[in-house]
């Protein structure tokens, strides 16, 4: 069977084609405001949903069969689609059965390996795919890694182990549960709550428990997987000079990343820092906790208080708002200049690796509306996108 989400007259269609005899069944129904799609599927065995086309792509929509024991197949790592296994339903992998992956993963997790009732959910795909585990007492997050790539290299999950367990104990992260280096499997506790909005990192209410966390992160001494942005930084450009259709702002960020590059001082104190302050990273349940450690190491602990500032345009109110509040929680003391020169070095860093991602053929909204403020206040011109 082949679905298309269709919409005749202000009511949703979805119409199921069989195979072999070419007939339809069209299933009308609420329009549930067109994120729902509940399936009765009674005696059928199969749907094939591989062509299923949400109208609006960046809402979560949850497929779900209602009765029957039935095997449903979903477009391969649609990230707005939810797989949710209904009343004696068997959902089935994305793509290469990515979500047998994710079960045979588990079966080698002592804790799981004897459940008989987990339900799994595809929470985001990408090189690294993560899944919400769902048992019948408790919820774990379970990232599956994908191959290296240039831009995606391999995680190194032991590290990461060893940091959620330190900062866990400390409430400041998810606790880590299992880790599998070999086959890249990760499974951490699962936390109720939500991430925070960027509209949030623009509010007293959020800024100043987010720098008293970040301050007691920063109190940890790390020696291990130490960041260097500009390193960084100049191998994204170097992956640029290919082409010659990024000259005119490889050019101009190597000429601002020269003159800020002295601002960085991961050798003078590396302490742990977390590396990828998104918002998305930031989670609110009955405190703030940080989440995704795969990119931490030491380094200097300002560049994750620039790396706030610039993901998510801070204003001067937020911005000092935030800095004031990391200082009387313990944070080191910081000229405003060096502060500057981070927040020049951070929009270098966020440019050139979007920019590496776009020559490559990866164009994602969300690089693109960060690539689009770091362009802007780098005073840059940027039409790639357009």
């Amino acid at each position: 069977m082949v679905a298309r989400h269709q919409n005749r007259g202000g009511v949703p269609v979805s119409r199921f084609v069989h195979d072999l005899v070419g007939s339809c069944d069209n299933l009308h129904g609420d329009t549930q405001d067109s994120r729902e799609l509940d399936l009765l599927v009674r005696h059928r065995r199969r749907l094939d949903l591989s062509l299923f086309e949400p109208r609006h792509v960046s809402d979560r929509i949850v497929v779900r069969a209602v009765c029957g024991a039935c095997r449903i197949r979903l477009p391969a790592l649609a990230p707005s689609l939810s797989r949710r296994p209904g009343c004696g339903s068997r959902v089935i992998g994305a793509g290469p059965d990515l979500l047998l992956a994710a079960r045979k993963a588990l079966h080698r997790v002592p804790q799981l390996a004897a459940s008989r009732d987990v339900h799994i959910d595809l929470l985001h795909g990408g090189n690294h795919s993560s899944f919400l585990v769902e048992t019948a007492d408790t919820k774990f997050v379970l990232r599956l890694a994908g191959p290296a790539a240039a831009l995606a290299p391999a995680p190194d999950i032991d590290h990461e182990y060893a940091v959620l367990s330190l900062l866990s104990a400390e409430d400041l992260a998810p606790r880590p549960v299992y880790a599998d280096p070999g086959r890249g499997i990760l499974l951490v506790c699962y936390l109720d709550g939500r991430v925070l909005s960027p509209a949030d990192l623009q509010l007293p209410d959020y800024l100043e428990p987010l720098a008293t966390v970040l301050a007691r992160v920063h109190r940890h001494a790390w020696d291990r997987k130490l960041a260097d942005p500009v390193a960084a930084t100049k191998r994204y450009l170097g992956m640029l000079d290919r082409s010659s259709r990024f000259r005119v702002p490889v050019a101009a960020m190597r000429r601002r990343l020269s003159a800020v590059s002295g601002c960085f001082e991961s050798a003078g104190f590396p302490v742990l820092c977390h590396n990828d302050l998104l918002s998305g990273n930031i989670h609110k349940g009955t405190k703030l906790r940080l989440l995704d450690w795969e990119y931490a190491g030491g380094g200097d602990p300002w560049f994750d208080i620039a790396t706030l500032i610039c993901y998510h345009d801070m204003g001067a109110e937020a911005r000092h708002c935030l800095v004031d509040a990391y200082r009387r929680r313990g944070g080191s003391a910081m000229r405003a200049e060096r502060l500057d020169g981070l927040c020049v070095l951070v929009d270098c860093q966020t440019l050139a690796w979007s920019l590496a991602r776009l020559a490559g053929g990866v164009a994602v909204e969300a690089d693109a509306r960060l690539a689009r403020s770091a362009a802007a206040r780098l005073g840059i011109a940027e039409t790639f996108w357009d």
